[in-house]
C-alpha cells in the first residue's frame, strides 16, 4: 500500500473516532487518540509496514497509552515487485580538463 492509501486509511479512522459526542451529562468526554507506529518485518506485516492504534484518552494526558487501546490495525508494504528493464545508454559526457604533464627523469 503507498503513501497516499496510508493517510487515506489514517484520516478515514481519526474522522470516525472523533465523530463521537460529549458525555451525556454535558461534560466533556475524553478524546480519541490515534497513535501510528513502524511495524518491522515479521508476523503482523511480512515487508514491513505501519501500526495503527486507536482508543480514547481517558486520563487526558495528552497521549494514548497502552491501557488505552481499543483496537489496532495494519498497513503493511507490498511485496518488492520485480526488477525493470534496463534503459537506453546515455549521451557521452564533455571531456574533462587536461591532466598535468608528467616529467620522466632518468
Amino acid at each position: 500500500m503507498n503513501r497516499f492509501h496510508r493517510v487515506v486509511l489514517i484520516s478515514a479512522t481519526a474522522l470516525l473516532l472523533c465523530a463521537c459526542g460529549g458525555g451525556d451529562d454535558g461534560s466533556d468526554s475524553s478524546t480519541a487518540r490515534i497513535l501510528v507506529s513502524s511495524e518491522p518485518s515479521g508476523g503482523h506485516c511480512v515487508a514491513g509496514g505501519s501500526r495503527i492504534d486507536a482508543g480514547f484518552d481517558i486520563d487526558r494526558n495528552g497521549s494514548l497509552d497502552a491501557v488505552e487501546i481499543d483496537s489496532t490495525q495494519y498497513v503493511c508494504n507490498g511485496a518488492t515487485g520485480l526488477t525493470g528493464a534496463s534503459g537506453a545508454t546515455g549521451a557521452n559526457g564533455a571531456t574533462g580538463a587536461a591532466g598535468a604533464a608528467a616529467l620522466n627523469t632518468l
